[in-house]
């Protein structure tokens, strides 16, 4: 909520990325880092701020997107926001890359999440999102 990334598309950005073994521990358990991810089109000063219920931006978008590594791969999720079952996002989302095993994203045009060739409705299932790894880029 206090750094925001803002990328047009086609663009990259840089997110925080945390070491498991040496990050928050939640019940004995490595967590990883999350963050709200907005519709296009909700400003910066909007977006990176605790909204109230109802909202569709801040901590009340449509998707969160969550990253941490251990030592053998990084990984990289998107859910939708359980407080915002109801709102779909504005987007695509595609994670891919050198080393990228099972595609994970989140397509506009169908409203559906997918993890490599499987493909669900964000309707159907709000709970369920998609995590990708990378083994590659840990290993350069």
């Amino acid at each position: 909520m206090t750094f925001p990334l803002t990328v047009g598309p086609g663009e990259t950005g840089f997110l925080a990325n945390p070491d498991q073994d040496k990050y928050y521990f939640w019940e004995g358990k490595p967590t990883s880092a999350q963050y709200y991810v907005n519709s296009q089109g909700i400003p910066e000063s909007e977006a990176c701020t605790w909204s109230k219920p109802g909202d569709s931006k801040g901590n009340w978008s449509p998707v969160i997107l969550g990253t941490s590594f251990d030592k053998k791969e990084g990984f990289t999720g998107l859910s939708q926001n359980p407080e915002r079952k109801d709102v779909a996002l504005n987007y695509s989302i595609t994670f891919t890359g050198d080393g990228v095993t099972s595609p994970c994203r989140y397509k506009k045009s169908t409203d559906e999440y997918c993890q490599d060739k499987e493909c669900w409705k964000r309707t159907e299932n709000p709970t369920q999102g998609c995590t990708v790894s990378d083994v590659q880029s840990l290993m350069e």
